[in-house]
């Protein structure tokens, strides 16, 4: 297993947003929202949080569970639109790749022609920060990918 590998195709399917111009910047190298100039937004970002080893119920292992964060950043919209006119658009789009409208979860990771990971989903709670940062709102989306033992 390439831990590396699939953190990075998983994100592909983000900075794919990025080239079509859905967010100006798209980085695993997460950043402050606070410190980033107005021109690096839209932003995607991800960051990884965690890992530990999947368990049947017979306690034997499985494979592995990775969790990461996105972080979407965008400038908040202008009066008299609510601020939140900027972000809610890329939240759709990245919970489109997510899966979640139609079939949660219900996508590959796929390193080098091979599957690797077979069930990708929004874990818990996402949060969003509107207006609370000056002129930018952030929206926290917790993902987990579980790569079964091959």
């Amino acid at each position: 297993m390439n831990r590396d590998a699939i953190y990075a195709a998983f994100f592909s399917r983000f900075e794919a947003l990025a080239t079509a111009g859905t967010f100006t910047t798209a980085s695993r190298n997460l950043a402050f929202v606070e410190t980033l100039d107005s021109s690096a937004l839209p932003a995607i970002y991800q960051n990884q949080t965690g890992e530990e080893v999947a368990t049947f119920a017979n306690g034997g292992t499985c494979g592995w569970v990775f969790d990461v964060d996105l972080y979407l950043y965008a400038m908040k919209g202008m009066a008299p639109d609510p601020s939140m006119v900027t972000l809610n658009p890329l939240m759709d789009a990245v919970y489109a790749l997510l899966g979640t409208d139609d079939a949660p979860g219900n996508f590959n990771v796929t390193v080098d022609g091979d599957d690797v990971a077979h069930s990708v989903w929004v874990n818990g709670y996402a949060q969003t920060w509107e207006g609370i940062l000056g002129d930018r709102n952030v929206h926290r989306i917790p993902v987990r990918i579980y790569v079964p033992y091959s």
